[in-house]
């Protein structure tokens, strides 16, 4: 009685294990074990390198006077957008034009005197020294005019490009003293990031090469830029080799001396095959993976990989776009075991909204 009872437990216990093991399936019958799969797809892969940057203008200017004279107008704002060329300080010049005139008059009489010595010598009326001293007066009043010349210039000042003023260090009617600070000019859109790159990639940098900036200022907003720089000198203290990169900063949120972390795109494949990384397998025969058939049992397929980013891998050769692979369960089957697809992490539907 109690052997009977025993037989019969035992048998019990198979039959839920083999109910348990899943659904009828594939055109021999049998049980079909319960798969995640995913299709082969095309898809653009970008290999990066991780790095770390730090942010600096595209351009900085320090603003400062060259004459000692006092401040007559400002014509910026400050923090304001100014153009090249544009005036942003003007200076008391009134006694810089009494100058100028006074040297022009100096000059005229000097170069008249200059062209008479010159009749006179070959006239050998005067002899070289006289000329050569209306020479040298002619010589220096010219230069004590340009000097005046330029000093009168410099009473205003001009933005030498595009960009935005930073705060004025000076007000209407101070008395300022030639190397005087007045502003800073920046430049920040583009904005430059420097970063540098391990010795192993120095191949693969060229001018142009994108890269993508994240600051935790802005959280997973991403910041897109392209290579201008590449050092022709290692340094040698890390092995690294320093670039710069202008990032597109129309709105100016990005900002000079800000630190985040940049991606450079060292290769892109447009149109690469890939799948899930995890349906990738290694045995006895290589890399491979398990295909699912019209059958719905699953077929071994030895395939060649490429890159692998992400958790997705590029397959070289072994697939065809479309054909669908095993993702998760791999350890349960086998070749030709019947397979039931119980999710699909990217169905037709889900490639064609990409």
């Amino acid at each position: 009685m109690r052997l009977g009872l025993f037989a019969f437990l035992i048998l019990s216990i198979f039959s839920c294990n083999k109910e348990e093991a899943g659904q009828p399936g594939g055109d021999g019958g049998g049980f079909s074990v319960p798969v995640v799969t995913a299709f082969a797809h095309t898809t653009q892969l970008a290999e990066k390198v991780p790095l770390v940057a730090t942010l600096s203008a595209n351009e900085q200017v320090e603003v400062v006077a060259e004459i000692d004279s006092t401040v007559l107008e400002i014509g910026f704002e400050e923090g304001a957008r100014v153009e090249a060329g544009q005036i942003l300080f003007k200076l008391d010049a009134v006694k810089l034009k009494a100058t100028r005139d006074a040297a022009e008059a100096d000059f005229k009489v000097a170069e008249l005197n200059f062209e008479r010595a010159k009749k006179l010598l070959a006239d050998h009326t005067i002899n070289k020294q006289n000329y050569d001293e209306a020479e040298a007066r002619f010589l220096g009043n010219r230069a004590r005019l340009e000097e005046a010349r330029e000093n009168l210039d410099d009473a205003e000042i001009f933005a030498p490009f595009s960009g935005y003023t930073a705060a004025r260090n000076v007000s209407l009617g101070q008395y300022v003293t030639r190397g005087t600070i007045l502003t800073t000019l920046v430049d920040v859109d583009p904005i430059k990031a420097e970063f540098y790159v391990p010795e192993r990639y120095i191949n693969e940098l060229h001018e142009g090469q994108t890269v993508h900036f994240q600051s935790i200022a802005f959280g997973d907003r991403v910041f897109e830029g392209k290579v201008q720089f590449i050092s022709p000198i290692l340094r040698p203290s890390d092995r690294t080799l320093q670039v710069k990169a202008l990032v597109a900063n129309p709105k100016r949120d990005l900002k000079p001396g800000m630190f985040g972390n940049l991606e450079l795109v060292v290769q892109t494949i447009p149109n690469a095959l890939t799948i899930p990384e995890a349906a990738i397998s290694f045995s006895t025969q290589g890399t491979t993976v398990y295909v699912v058939q019209e059958d719905n049992t699953v077929g071994i397929r030895p395939v060649e990989v490429g890159l692998r980013i992400a958790g997705e891998a590029q397959i070289l050769s072994g697939l065809a776009e479309g054909e669908q692979v095993v993702v998760e369960g791999t350890q349960k089957i086998y070749p030709g075991a019947g397979v039931m697809v119980s999710r699909t992490m990217n169905g037709p539907e889900t490639q064609a909204q990409n």
